[in-house]
């Protein structure tokens, strides 16, 4: 079976309606190389499509759920979407589960299977049960040619133990740790589990006028949420064999290019770890002598106060009137799982008996004080720290609060820049493979492109060369190719779309 039967490539964009918002709602950029990864429709549609069997789409499933993740054991949830894209780790339940969540999504009918200390999966197909273990990394086929189940490796454990001899085994085979005689295990002792059902939610991107989202082949080294997330290093694949990873046919491509590379031996090149958790960054930055802003209020957020494009008045959001509070508050949403964000700002207190503060929150829990002006004159915030109110969420708030003693333009902000770090799972994000790739952008129906000027950007390497591809979008949906040399994958940089503020 070839690799191009596995790995199914991606098809025309169905859009389901995002929720109205300002600026541009549900943008997605997908290539026709790669898995559309906002669903786990999408996912199924994508990685079937040039599937002929459902044994192709089972194999095909296995293969993709095992590129998606690293065995890590600190997770922190069971959404297979936030695991897929944000995360990008998994131990033997979640990855079984996201298995047959993927073929039912897919009209393959799955199960999970629950050996002692384990959890595997099976694919019905073919009048028959089928096993899969995506953690271990091994599934056999009978000596019918099709790969076996649980029951059957049960009742002829040769099955697994002559497979590799008799050449039928996957590849990889026991990738990591284990071997044949814990297979036997497995397969012995398994127990019938359930059939999870396939949730619909989808990864949504809505961007406003000033805001930025790049999304990073690559990480910062600092910021990853896991469970015990104090207690331990960032994630990765801990497994460091020079075979482990490189075993896997089908895999290895997709992520040879960002395996760190300890050393270089003549032709032989020593890797160290090769697989580890990806972030990306938003970045809120509106034009605030404009209605740009109003993009980003959270509902009820002008509370006493005027901007000053209304009133001819600086700074360009200060207090509607002397002596009454007023406050500013904006919401940031991101599509991935937050782990820290700060605030840079250029404000003003003029005078003793003005009152400037930021406040932040997450969507849960109270206001929590994050910064107040102490001195007089201009403000100049850097880097003040909003990473408990982002923290492994998608949504928080920060709000301006502000009193003018006197005067209303002895008070108020001129600029500000929210940035947030979040984790992005490398492999989910829309590569590109060598030969030609076309990329799509696409939207909810009504993005006004003449209000809102959307930028895509890709920056990748080919061949040991540096290239970027940047289009200003005026018009949806956009297409567009890009031709990548050589036999090798490329070594994605990032994909970057842009408002203009």
């Amino acid at each position: 079976m070839s690799i191009g039967n596995w790995i199914c490539l991606f098809g025309l964009v169905s859009l389901l309606a995002a929720p109205a918002v300002a600026g541009i709602p549900d943008v997605k950029v997908t290539t026709d190389r790669s898995i559309d990864c906002s669903s786990l429709a999408s996912i199924a549609r994508d990685l079937y499509r040039d599937c002929k069997t459902d044994e192709e789409k089972a194999i095909a499933t296995w293969y993709f759920v095992r590129r998606m993740h690293f065995h890590w054991p600190h997770i922190p949830t069971w959404d297979s979407l936030e695991l897929i894209n944000s995360y990008g780790f998994a131990l033997c339940g979640y990855q079984s589960t996201m298995y047959v969540q993927i073929c039912g999504a897919g009209g393959l009918k799955a199960r999970t299977m629950h050996p002692t200390n384990h959890v595997i999966a099976e694919a019905f197909y073919d009048g028959g049960w089928h096993m899969f273990d995506c953690q271990v990394g091994w599934y056999a086929l009978n000596r019918k040619g099709t790969v076996a189940s649980c029951a059957e490796m049960k009742a002829d454990p040769t099955l697994v133990t002559q497979a590799v001899e008799e050449g039928r085994a996957s590849k990889p085979y026991f990738q990591c740790r284990d071997d044949p005689r814990g297979g036997t295990n497995y397969a012995a002792t398994a127990r019938t589990g359930g059939s999870p059902g396939v949730p619909k939610k989808r990864l949504i991107i809505n961007l406003r006028r000033g805001e930025t989202i790049t999304r990073v082949w690559g990480n910062e080294g600092k910021s990853w949420h896991q469970a015990g997330e104090t207690k331990w290093t960032q994630p990765h694949h801990g497994c460091t064999g020079q075979s482990i990873d490189a075993n896997d046919p089908v895999n290895w491509p997709y992520w040879k290019p960002y395996a760190i590379v300890n050393r270089k031996e003549g032709d032989r090149v020593v890797y160290g770890i090769k697989r580890y958790y990806g972030n990306g960054r938003m970045a809120y930055e509106p034009d605030l002598a404009t209605d740009a802003f109003t993009d980003g209020l959270a509902p009820d957020g002008m509370k006493g106060a005027k901007a000053g494009y209304q009133d001819k008045t600086a700074p360009k959001l200060h207090p509607a009137a002397a002596g009454k509070p007023a406050s500013i508050t904006f919401v940031i949403d991101s599509p991935y799982v937050a782990v820290d964000a700060w605030l840079d700002a250029e404000a003003l207190r003029k005078d003793d008996g003005d009152v400037l503060a930021v406040h932040a929150k997450g969507p849960k829990g109270d206001w929590q004080k994050v910064w107040a002006a102490e001195k007089t004159g201009r403000q100049k915030l850097s880097e003040v720290s909003l990473k408990n109110a982002a923290w492994a969420s998608h949504r928080y708030f920060v709000k301006f609060e502000m009193t003018a003693g006197t005067n209303v333009s002895d008070v108020g902000l001129d600029s500000f820049k929210i940035t947030t770090v979040f984790m992005n799972n490398m492999y989910a994000l829309p590569y590109f493979m060598p030969g030609k790739n076309t990329i799509r952008v696409a939207a909810a129906e009504g993005a006004d492109l003449k209000k809102n000027r959307l930028t895509l950007e890709y920056a990748w390497e080919e061949q040991g060369k540096e290239k970027t591809f940047t289009r200003q979008i005026d018009k949806l949906p956009f297409e567009a190719s890009v031709q990548v040399a050589g036999a090798d994958l490329p070594r994605m940089k990032y994909v970057k779309l842009s408002v203009a503020p």
